[in-house]
């Protein structure tokens, strides 16, 4: 077994249930958004302002203001499917924050509030690009989770109108979107079963590249050895 594949896979943190609501913060006063941390005052938590502010001022970040991506820095949300239905869910998470050769990406502190602790963390991002399959995959940090965002392009009749002749054969072959998008969804219990603890979804138009219909799979850290990660490319090509 590869060395990537004995570290511990990470896990949802369970206050990730805890609802996100207007908080104080408690090192400015200023209105802001987060989950309920025990260690603080009911109503009060860290807020983004304040965290490279408290950080060198801190022996223990998680003990005093929880977790980031959980508590404070909450990743961003995504709109997505996860089932074969009309019906969206969402996703808290800071996409591509590398390239898909592994390279960071630039700073976004809106798009991707995970950046700087990566950045910050050398041995975290080897850990990680030594996971990512090239030229298919990013990485990415979901709910406070870090881990590798497959993501699959499928070209579909409304993505390809207007770039290609209409008479191509090629083009006259190609699924309508909802017809690819229900194709996909009603794949993942399937996909599900064969890699328990990956998480699919196929997500907004906002967040795809040349409005191609996609598929996502997030592989939490040290979840899949190198085998398993390239059965998994080959059965979402497939879909």
């Amino acid at each position: 077994m590869e060395a990537e594949s004995l570290v511990c896979v990470s896990t949802v943190h369970p206050d990730i249930v805890k609802p996100v609501r207007r908080l104080v913060c408690c090192c400015c006063g200023g209105s802001i958004t987060g989950r309920q941390f025990h260690n603080q005052d009911t109503g009060h938590g860290l807020g983004d302002c304040c965290v490279e502010f408290v950080k060198p001022r801190t022996e223990d970040m998680e003990r005093t203001y929880g977790i980031e991506g959980v508590h404070y820095l909450l990743d961003p949300l995504v709109l997505v499917r996860q089932s074969d239905g009309r019906e969206w869910s969402k996703w808290r998470i800071s996409l591509r924050l590398t390239d898909r050769c592994g390279l960071l990406n630039a700073p976004d502190p809106e798009k991707r509030p995970a950046f700087s602790r990566l950045q910050s963390d050398p041995a975290l991002l080897r850990s990680l690009q030594a996971q990512m399959p090239w030229n298919v995959s990013s990485i990415v940090r979901k709910d406070g989770v870090w881990g590798i965002l497959f993501e699959v392009p499928f070209a579909t009749v409304e993505s390809e109108t207007g770039k290609v002749d209409p008479q191509d054969p090629w083009y006259l072959s190609l699924p309508l979107q909802e017809e690819k998008s229900s194709q996909i969804l009603s794949a993942f219990p399937k996909l599900a079963n064969a890699f328990p603890g990956v998480l699919f979804a196929v997500p907004d138009r906002d967040h795809v590249e040349l409005g191609r219909t996609t598929v996502w799979a997030f592989v939490p850290h040290g979840l899949l050895d190198a085998m398993q990660r390239f059965d998994l490319i080959g059965a979402l090509r497939q879909l």
